[in-house]
């Protein structure tokens, strides 16, 4: 009977245990939470209707707001190339929060979920220990409001910063409070899409010129490749369908992942035009009628041309 009684104990002290450390809030906390939000937003509501008027105008359209524009639309991708990427990376909680991310994401645009604010009065509250980043509620129905002033401050690190900011808000609107559990959470999704990165840089006579490939494991991922030049920031569009079909001897293309860049040789200038290319790789993912998946290689270029000032670039298949 004693015996029984310790095994009871045991039990319980593990279920208390498991509420107690459980990274989700419960049903009464998150609608706690949320009429703290929104009774928060209402105390700020004039600085968010100028900010979203601003928006509307086109107001802001700078280097951070591109690149949060950019690392948001991509998120599907790199949420689900990182979990088929797992390896053991990810627990159960890491997966399910994950997987909600990328539901919330797939129902939401850009425009809709985020908001820009420059007032750190907003990321500065009694609740907060330091001036946040970003800033949400506890629900998918929330804008994510982020402090554009502070990243501006450190614009070069601001790169690094935004996929795990993205993963951690919106960690928040999947019913999780616990801030350094979606620091790391986020950090092991961009340690994964920073495995499979490539960047090059030089100086231009324009600014800083940086291109990026950002390639995603999963099947159907295509290789996402930026240019950012000084304050702008450009995504190539991808490599035409059929050059692609052409590739896989009439089947059908599954995505593609782009390494091994190197500038290709000095800048091309006269009085009209700036010109600089890159050559690397492209794998290409080929799908049979009979379903099987084989890779194709082939030599790609990155032509980058800078004309009146202005960022034009593409990328083709070498012959």
């Amino acid at each position: 009977m004693r015996g029984l009684i310790l095994f009871l104990l045991v039990i319980a002290t593990n279920v208390t245990f498991a509420q107690e450390t459980s990274i989700f809030l419960s049903d009464d906390q998150l609608t706690l939470e949320n009429q703290k939000f929104e009774q928060f937003l209402l105390q700020n509501d004039d600085l968010i209707t100028n900010a979203r008027m601003g928006d509307v105008v086109g107001n802001g359209g700078g280097l951070l707001e591109a690149q949060v524009a950019f690392f948001y639309k991509s998120l599907p991708k790199a949420i689900t190339s990182a979990l088929e990427f797992n390896q053991g990376k990810f627990t159960v909680d890491d997966i399910k929060i994950l997987t909600d991310i990328l539901s919330n994401v797939q129902k939401s645009s850009y425009n809709e979920k985020i908001l820009m604010l420059d007032d750190h009065t907003f990321f500065s509250t009694d609740d907060d220990q330091e001036i946040r980043t970003a800033k949400t509620g506890f629900n998918q129905s929330f804008q994510i409001f982020v402090n554009r002033k502070l990243l501006y401050k450190n614009i070069e690190k601001a790169e690094a910063v935004i996929l795990p900011m993205l993963i951690h808000e919106l960690g928040h609107q999947a019913g999780v409070s616990s801030h350094s559990y979606l620091e790391t959470l986020g950090s092991k999704v961009k340690y994964i899409i920073d495995s499979k990165k490539n960047f090059l840089t030089q100086e231009s006579d324009f600014g800083s010129l940086i291109l990026t490939s950002y390639n995603y494991v999963s099947a159907g991922g295509w290789a996402d490749l930026v240019v950012i030049l000084g304050d702008k920031l450009t995504r190539l569009q991808k490599i035409k369908f059929e050059e692609l079909k052409t590739l896989c001897h009439g089947n059908f293309p599954g995505g593609y992942e782009v390494s091994n860049l190197h500038w290709q040789r000095r800048p091309v200038s006269n009085d009209y035009i700036y010109s600089v290319y890159a050559t690397g790789w492209m794998d290409l993912r080929c799908n049979s009628l009979e379903g099987d998946m084989y890779v194709v290689n082939a030599d790609i270029e990155v032509v980058i041309n800078i004309v009146n000032g202005e960022l034009k670039a593409f990328v083709r298949v070498l012959p």
